[in-house]
């Protein structure tokens, strides 16, 4: 395989980190700004606990280095850096404010770039490692709600800044495990940001969105309105708890017991043929002679119920509390535990949500079978053309211009 220059060839990498799987995507940037997936490679994830911990660096390192090179040996090239994603468990959401004093000369970039700083500073201190820092609204003495403040005059000027953060002994150790791949980190992003960046649009941005990402090993809430993310929460429980439970009820292997989930699991319960029934391959069958035991999608299905019913009661206490005036009603569900079947009927049900979707990775050309289970790895590389082209690596004509939140973000990490 050839080496490639990232930047020169307009080639953007990313590594999706999760309790379930590592996935690798990697595009290739039109001239138009366009973004065209040439591969995904994914490999089954070691050394992540299923609520999102680290609990084995060789193993996650293994996982890593397996499923980058599955995508570069079908995109036929090396890639020597990439954007990574973290397991979602291990970032943590905090809105601070800050203000400072103005001196009858009128608001400058150099001006909100301090008071930006300024905001960040205790976390800092307190051995986490920003991965984001996203301005929700500033304020103008008593004015509030301002998105843009530049070239205003005022006594007071205040910043309300949504940061996400990690504690800097997981980015050391998410540095170590990527290195062993021999790839470089370009940057580490929030698992949280990126799904959103891959599965809404604009207008869900600004009328008021929450996300509910159904992975492996967590379930992440993302609010979005007015252009920019409010809230982002992570409840440890996940699609693998539900696998484990089905494992463990039929004595059957992790992996059939992911199979039999995919192809005859149900959000209902009473919605399924009780009465089909199914083959399940007892655990060390190939060791001895064949066992089978014989079940019911009911049964299957009375497994799956108590688990899913677990997990939404966690996800309605969150929102009753993130968003207690329902300001962000519309729901977007994705993640690879939103093909179970039902979800939409399920979710309207037990949230009292009429506006619900599934969501799958959008913005990407010839490209029709990125599923929702890959909506973080498709975020990344959106987030890696846009930081590319607002660091000027190359110009494009469209496709990568952002919002004034991602040029004030483009502004302070400058």
């Amino acid at each position: 395989m050839k080496h490639v220059k990232n930047n020169n060839d307009r080639i953007v990498a990313a590594v999706d980190i999760g309790a379930t799987k590592v996935c690798c995507g990697i595009a290739r940037i039109s001239e138009r700004g366009d973004m065209d997936v040439l591969s995904v490679g994914t490999y089954v994830s070691r050394g992540v606990r299923k609520g999102g911990g680290l609990v084995d660096l060789e193993a996650l390192s293994n996982s890593i280095s397996h499923a980058v090179h599955n995508a570069e040996s079908a995109a036929g090239f090396h890639i020597p850096n990439a954007y990574i994603a973290l397991p979602a468990g291990l970032q943590q959401s905090h809105v601070v404010g800050e203000q400072m004093t103005l001196y009858d000369q009128p608001i400058e970039d150099a001006d909100i770039q301090s008071l930006l700083s300024e905001a960040q500073v205790l976390l800092a201190m307190q051995d986490q490692e920003i991965l984001h820092a996203i301005p929700m609204s500033f304020q103008l003495d008593d004015q509030k709600g301002i998105r843009d403040p530049r070239g205003m005059y005022g006594s007071t000027l205040s910043v309300k800044l949504h940061l996400l953060t990690t504690a800097r002994s997981v980015v050391r150790n998410i540095t170590a495990c990527v290195a062993r791949s021999h790839v470089e980190i370009a940057s580490i992003v929030a698992t949280p940001y990126a799904t959103a960046l891959s599965t809404l649009v604009e207008d869900e941005m600004e009328l008021g969105t929450t996300v509910i990402e159904l992975g492996g090993g967590t379930t992440t809430l993302i609010g979005f309105i007015n252009g920019v993310m409010t809230f982002c929460e992570t409840i440890p429980l996940g699609g693998l708890h539900i696998t484990n439970d089905i494992a463990r009820m039929f004595s059957t292997s992790l992996h059939y017991a992911e199979r039999v989930k995919t192809l005859y699991g149900s959000a209902f319960s009473a919605s399924i043929d009780g009465n089909e029934v199914i083959a399940m391959p007892q655990i060390g069958d190939a060791l001895q002679a064949a066992q089978t035991l014989t079940v019911t999608k009911k049964q299957i299905n009375q497994i799956i119920q108590p688990r899913l019913d677990e997990i939404f009661a966690f996800v309605a206490e969150r929102l009753s509390r993130l968003d207690p005036d329902g300001a962000l009603g519309r729901i977007v569900l994705t993640g690879g535990g939103a093909g179970l079947n039902g979800m939409i009927d399920y979710v309207a049900q037990t949230l009292g949500r009429k506006h619900i979707r599934i969501a799958i990775p959008s913005g990407f050309e010839g490209v029709s079978n990125l599923g929702p289970e890959l909506s973080t790895c498709a975020g990344l590389l959106k987030f890696a053309h846009r930081d590319l082209a607002d660091r000027g690596f190359f110009n494009v004509t469209q496709g990568a211009s952002g919002s004034w939140w991602d040029r004030v973000r483009g502004l302070w990490s400058d």
